[in-house]
């Protein structure tokens, strides 16, 4: 679409952008703003396991063992095939909207959305064994869960849901370590963890990237000029941008 000198598009916006991912390098040859947005770390793994310290290893063995006491069915489980992802999927999303509901950062999972955009999507993905949902049930109950992505032996965590009333069970920090220790066991080379700097991430990983946001003008003379003006005035032209693509 952006080599397409006839597209009907007039902006383009992509947001968490790897330094070195492959389609900022696709895009290079057209006229690219790029700046940094952010960091994302990132878990070296091993066929021996998931690195943690030996303290916070105890900490998660515990947390377990309280989850198990007042559920004493709980267990975690991969959804990694289509049939399975297009069951799970909508509860997932809808704990994930249940999690920022009344904050000031709404979901951008719309439960309504689960049953036709999001889970056939990831359901699809699940079939080329290309994303697979990572869960702590209890009783056919979603406690907790992770969407997982694969590619190239790395493993990209995306939208973590969890029970807003279980917040003392620490359910987020195991379903992510189990994601990590299920992908070390499966070969995988690395576990991104994801845009931001949270003090579990920090725990887990010394490595880290930034992550970019990058926009371009539209095809068209008009968006051209827009853009090349308002970089020579100084203006900002952001009402005038549109997020025609967005990852």
């Amino acid at each position: 679409a952006a080599r397409d000198r006839d597209a009907a598009w007039d902006a383009m916006a992509l947001s968490h952008l790897g330094e070195r991912s492959h389609l900022r390098a696709a895009l290079n040859s057209v006229n690219l703003d790029a700046r940094p947005e952010g960091i994302a770390r990132s878990v070296p793994l091993s066929a021996a396991g998931a690195i943690v310290s030996r303290q916070h290893g105890t900490d998660l063995r515990r947390t377990w063992r309280r989850t198990q006491e007042r559920f004493p069915d709980a267990r975690h489980e991969v959804a990694d095939t289509g049939p399975l992802v297009l069951r799970w999927a909508p509860l997932l999303v809808a704990l994930h909207g249940e999690r920022w509901s009344g904050t000031a950062t709404e979901s951008p999972l719309p439960a309504a959305d689960a049953d036709h955009r999001v889970s056939r999507w990831l359901a699809g993905l699940a079939d080329r064994r290309l994303v697979e949902l990572h869960l702590i049930t209890a009783s056919d109950h979603l406690l907790a869960g992770l969407c997982v992505f694969r590619w190239r032996r790395i493993s990209y965590s995306w939208r973590l849901a969890r029970n807003p009333g279980l917040q003392k069970l620490g359910l987020g920090i195991q379903v992510f370590h189990r994601a990590i220790a299920h992908a070390a066991a499966r070969g995988d080379a690395a576990f991104n963890l994801g845009r931001g700097d949270e003090s579990y991430k920090q725990t887990w990983s010394s490595e880290r990237a930034d992550v970019w946001r990058a926009r371009c003008p539209g095809p068209g003379l008009r968006w051209q000029l827009l853009d090349w003006s308002g970089r020579l005035s100084g203006r900002k032209w952001g009402s005038r941008w549109a997020a025609a693509l967005r990852l």
